[in-house]
């Protein structure tokens, strides 16, 4: 007992010599059934968020009948916000003092906005039903401008963009939490990589899945109700019922696993240690731009790696994307063809994570990866040449392109569903690898800059496309999508060339040479000889063991 107690003093020294707070049973297995609570919880909110999703934009018709404006002028708002406020939100985020504190914050004001939505479109329909039929007619009314819709004022409207924008900030709280930081906490380092890995893959499984099934719930829902107000008020009740066994399974997974009690970053919170490296660097705290910078600054290539994720965000090529398939319904593209488009683009998804988990134990995630995004690349670039021949042989015929060229257009469409096996892939790739190397006490703040990023890439997509009419000026778009995931696999194919990832030991008194992030400096303490997994910049590298 006596030699055990001066092994757990010892213990505890070398962990305050390095900042972090000792633990208890390090090698420990994660609490049963923990992967299986996050997992049920993540799928509750899943379906709740895309059938909620489904509904919103009909729902906001109702603010300008016969116009688009309301839900595209909707989009640009809460995009607009997560663009700027995000990052700084995702700090805060990493600032809170226990992660429970966190998902009780982000479940609890999501849940919250969806019942103030709720309440907001009830209160426009009962203004602006004319009828009293339960609905506003979005069919008979003469369509608004968006200026005439811009320069009348609607509280009623600028309250759904408010509660828009307070209810896509809070997913920095919870949803992108759980992805980004629960999920790495309980597995990374207590199981293989596999287990990290099939639950990044499950957890995009689950995404995908959502995304089939979440629109025909809702659309059943809105069917079957009396009328329109009603089956959109029943969706939002579901949407934030959702929340709460999202919560609850979290909150027993908090108490069964002390790792995640633990503050963020590992910090000793009863006496401040010396400053490391890494930390004398990181910016002031509670600065606008503080997620940005930390996010620049970070080490082992992750602004790389989240700029090329970030640019595959700039395609209009996307099967669920707006922009392209109001363009095909408006070439005469039947709706049924559209549906199958739709539908086969989350399936391919699906197969693409499905098959990574097994492409990672055979190539490793950063080769794997690569491979993906590579896939996409030609994929697109394939996509880009069916649609260019599309649009000579609808010139040629003179008419649209769903009646003179439906063939081609057929190939263009198989081309952009097969991309999305590379997109999906390279998704869970990317997540693992940020799991691995970012910071666990940035990690927030460096996902809400990435969601801050893709969302500048949508917005900058659909503004090209607001005064593309034919397809002429169409085929520009595709080739822009083409050459932006081409440049996104020239990225990450710069980042494995230029950072490697090493194993290799500190002697004693040398660990401080070079910044570490809190995962390496828990390593460096846990294993023999001071060793530990470093990304390393490739240039001065090439005597350091390669271990991939």
């Amino acid at each position: 007992r006596t030699v055990a107690s001066f092994a757990a003093m010892a213990s505890t020294a070398k962990y305050g010599a390095l900042g972090i707070q000792d633990e208890d049973n390090l090698q420990a297995p994660p609490p049963k059934g923990a992967g299986a609570k996050m997992l049920i919880s993540h799928t509750f909110t899943k379906l709740g968020s895309k059938a909620w999703q489904f509904a919103m934009p009909i729902m906001l018709l109702e603010f300008a009948p016969g116009s688009l404006v309301a839900p595209a002028l909707w989009g640009i708002i809460t995009m607009g916000a997560s663009l700027t406020l995000g990052p700084t939100v995702g700090s805060w985020a990493d600032k809170v003092s226990s992660r429970l504190v966190s998902v009780t914050i982000g479940c609890g004001t999501q849940a919250f906005t969806a019942l103030a939505a709720v309440c907001i479109l009830a209160a426009n329909s009962s203004v602006n039903d004319t009828d009293g039929n339960g609905t506003v007619d979005t069919n008979d009314a003469d369509p608004l401008t968006a200026l005439e819709f811009l320069s009348s004022f609607r509280p009623l409207f600028l309250l759904m963009a408010l509660v828009g924008c307070v209810e896509g900030l809070a997913s920095n709280f919870a949803g992108t939490a759980v992805k980004r930081d629960w999920v790495p906490t309980v597995f990374e380092r207590y199981s293989s990589d596999e287990v990290l890995s099939s639950m990044n893959t499950q957890m995009s499984r689950i995404d995908l899945i959502a995304e089939m099934l979440g629109p025909v719930i809702a659309g059943f829902v809105m069917a079957a109700a009396p009328t329109k107000v009603v089956g959109f008020v029943l969706i939002g009740l579901g949407n934030a019922l959702s929340f709460a066994p999202e919560y609850f399974f979290l909150r027993q997974v908090y108490f069964q696993c002390g790792r995640l009690r633990k503050p963020l970053g590992g910090k000793e919170t009863v006496a401040a240690s010396a400053p490391t490296t890494a930390e004398a660097a990181e910016p002031p705290k509670g600065s606008f731009g503080e997620a940005w910078v930390t996010w620049f600054r970070h080490s082992g290539g992750v602004p790389v790696v989240t700029v090329s994720y970030a640019l595959l965000y700039f395609t209009a090529l996307s099967p669920h994307g707006v922009v392209l398939l109001a363009f095909l319904a408006g070439q005469g593209v039947s709706p049924a063809m559209i549906s199958l488009f739709t539908a086969s683009g989350a399936a391919a998804g699906v197969v693409g994570v499905t098959v990574f988990e097994y492409a990672i134990t055979c190539a490793g995630i950063r080769t794997a990866s690569f491979i993906y995004v590579a896939g996409e690349a030609v994929a697109v670039v394939i996509a880009g040449f069916s649609f260019s021949a599309a649009v000579a042989a609808a010139d040629a015929g003179g008419e649209s392109m769903g009646s003179a060229s439906m063939s081609t257009l057929s190939v263009f469409m198989l081309a952009v569903v097969v991309s999305r096996v590379g997109l999906y892939g390279f998704d869970v790739g990317v997540l693992e690898l940020q799991q691995r190397q970012v910071d666990e006490k940035d990690r927030n703040a460096v996902g809400a800059v990435e969601n801050s990023m893709t969302s500048a890439g949508t917005l900058l997509i659909m503004a090209l496309s607001m005064d593309t009419t034919t397809p002429e000026s169409f085929v520009h778009i595709v080739w822009a999508s083409a050459v932006s995931v081409c440049f996104a696999a020239v990225l990450f194919g710069m980042y494995l060339r230029l950072w490697h990832e090493h194993e290799h030991s500190h002697p004693l008194g040398t660990e401080d040479s070079h910044a570490h992030t809190t995962q390496q400096r828990r390593m460096l303490v846990e294993s023999t000889g001071s060793k530990h997994v470093h990304m390393h910049f490739a240039v001065g590298t090439m005597t350091h063991r390669l271990t991939q």
